[in-house]
C-alpha cells in the first residue's frame, strides 16, 4: 500500500519549513520510519496466532490473571476495548496500535505507569477505556511523527521506532495527568482526544 509517511508541503509552507525547520530524517532512519506507518495499515488477522498472542498478553498483564481467554467476548471490555472484538478498535491505527499498548504494559520502565494509569481507567467516576484511550495515544504520536514533530529527536538518536514509543508513552502519561488533575471524565473523552493537547 501506498503510505502517508509526512505532510507534502507546497509554496510558502515549503519555503517557511527549509528556513524554520523541523529538520529532514536523516535517509538511514527512512525506512524505519515508513515501518511505523506499514504497521498502522497492517489489520489484526485471525490467521496469525501472534497477533491474538499480543491481546492474551495485553490482557494477563493488566488484569494479572495467567490463565488464556476467548479470542470475542465481553472480558475485553474490562481492559477498555469497545465491545467483544478488539480488533474493531484498530480502525486508523492497525496493528501499530496493539503494538504500542503491548510496549506500554511490558516495559519494567513504564510498569509503575502502566498500573497507576490503568486504575484511575477503573474509576467509579473517572474511568475511561484504557486501550481505545492507548490505541488513541498512538494515533496521536503517529500524527507528531507524519508532521516530523519528532525528527530532530529522531536524528538525535538515530531511530525512529524507539522515539516513537517514547513520545506515545510520554502522550499516555500526559493525557493521565491531565484527567487525574482535572477530575476529567468519559464525557471529556472526546475533547482531549481531538484537540491537539498535547503537540
Amino acid at each position: 500500500k501506498n503510505i502517508k509517511s509526512t505532510i507534502p508541503r507546497g509554496g510558502f509552507a515549503s519555503i517557511l519549513r527549509s528556513v524554520v525547520g523541523p529538520p529532514k530524517l536523516s535517509k538511514h532512519l527512512h525506512e524505519e520510519r515508513d515501518f511505523v506507518f506499514i504497521l498502522a495499515q497492517w489489520p489484526f488477522d485471525n490467521e496469525m496466532p501472534e497477533h491474538f498472542w499480543i491481546l492474551q498478553t495485553i490482557y494477563k498483564k493488566l488484569t494479572n490473571v495467567s490463565h488464556n481467554c476467548q479470542r470475542y467476548g465481553n472480558h475485553w471490555q474490562d481492559i477498555g476495548f469497545q465491545g467483544s472484538d478488539p480488533s474493531t478498535d484498530l480502525r486508523g491505527c492497525g496493528f501499530l496500535g496493539l503494538l504500542t499498548t503491548l510496549y506500554f504494559v511490558t516495559n519494567p520502565e513504564l510498569g509503575r505507569l502502566t498500573k497507576d494509569i490503568y486504575r484511575l481507567s477503573q474509576h467509579e467516576t473517572q474511568n475511561f477505556p484504557f486501550c481505545a484511550m492507548s490505541i488513541n495515544m498512538s494515533r496521536v504520536a503517529m500524527h507528531a511523527l507524519r508532521e516530523e514533530m519528532l525528527t530532530r529527536e529522531c536524528n538525535r538518536n538515530g531511530n525512529v521506532i524507539n522515539v516513537f514509543c517514547e513520545f506515545y508513552a510520554a502522550v499516555f502519561y500526559y493525557m493521565y495527568q491531565l484527567w487525574k488533575k482535572q477530575k476529567k471524565t468519559i464525557a471529556d473523552a472526546g475533547f482531549l482526544i481531538n484537540g491537539k493537547y498535547c503537540l
